[in-house]
């Protein structure tokens, strides 16, 4: 029998991260298997009226049976109520469920006994060893405020595992220091858990802005899903109209700009509001640092092949500033 799912993660965590190749072992396998955050990504990304009322309807209704206020069961229906929530949640994937269902709650939290509630999801999340039961009581942490800081260091420890970031940063969306701990998430994430992150992320220091650019696009899904964000978000526009740019951060852009011209499964650079300026502007600084980094030449070539099988409004003007 396989540990809980967080009590796995303690056990794996080295230097404040998780192995890149770590995934929670289950007791019941799926024949596929996907990597931590691949599937429910895909379907926030790509995917539309994902939401399953109906079994959100469900396990509120399920919810108020055993945690209402004048709630007073067997202990064999609560142990019967508690299965069909897990049957429901694992049927149904959460990532369909959880908006619904928090709305369904807020909706009607005066009929619930909270602290039961609670103590529901803390166990949950505590000792449960199935990755859609975690993510439910995560979930369900959002309906309250934290000042415990046991709790928060579950919270923290379960969202090292990118399968659970996303509900993770909903969790913790009332600590004071929110956007901190969102950035030092997206510091730590590879994959699904840092696009989560960095879309959450506001860059309401210059240190964020400057990370966005230089570290915020690179991730091991593609970079395409942050390119857009990272370019509005780090105001790429704004630095590529300095003099000068530091080197990490001009390398950070030709992350972005490669990313951007791709546009084969997101939305790049014809929707970026900046785009013909940023292309002028990236060209000329990619023509000063192309004998100082690889990625210079490297992205100036790509561009290059790009304006050739792409039209553009000024793009014959742009290839002459192209080296050959």
């Amino acid at each position: 029998m396989a540990d809980g799912v967080l009590k796995q993660i303690v056990k794996n965590v080295k230097y404040g991260m998780l192995p890149r190749n770590f995934k929670i072992e289950e007791d019941e396998k799926s024949a596929v298997r996907f990597a931590p955050g691949a599937m429910d990504g895909s379907v926030l990304f790509h995917c539309q009226n994902v939401e399953k009322y109906d079994a959100a309807e469900k396990i509120a209704g399920l919810l108020k049976e055993i945690f209402g206020i004048d709630a007073e069961l067997s202990n064999e229906r609560k142990k019967a109520v508690r299965n069909e929530i897990k049957e429901l949640v694992v049927k149904n994937r959460c990532v369909g469920i959880v908006n619904p269902l928090i709305s369904l709650l807020c909706d009607d939290i005066d009929s619930y006994n909270l602290v039961r509630l609670h103590t529901y999801a803390e166990v949950t999340l505590t000792d449960s060893r199935e990755v859609e039961m975690v993510k439910l009581a995560v979930s369900l942490m959002s309906l309250f405020e934290h000042d415990d800081d046991n709790l928060i260091n579950k919270l923290m420890y379960l969202s090292l595992y990118e399968e659970l970031t996303i509900y993770c940063i909903g969790a913790l969306g009332s600590l004071p220091d929110f956007n901190e701990v969102v950035f030092g998430m997206a510091e730590r994430m590879h994959g699904w858990g840092k696009i989560h992150a960095v879309n959450k992320l506001v860059p309401e220091t210059e240190e964020i802005r400057r990370w966005i650019l230089s570290r915020g696009c690179t991730n091991t899904v593609s970079d395409e899903y942050l390119a857009l964000v990272c370019a509005e978000k780090g105001d790429m526009i704004g630095e590529l109209r300095k003099e000068k740019l530091d080197k990490d951060v001009f390398e950070g852009i030709c992350i972005i700009m490669n990313a951007l011209i791709e546009e084969e499964i997101m939305q790049g650079l014809h929707v970026y509001e900046d785009a013909e300026e940023a292309l002028v502007l990236f060209i000329r600084h990619g023509v000063s640092f192309y004998g100082k980094t690889s990625y210079a030449r490297d992205s100036l070539m790509r561009l290059k092949m790009w304006f050739l099988k792409n039209d553009w409004k000024n793009k014959a003007e742009l290839l002459e500033m192209l080296p050959e």
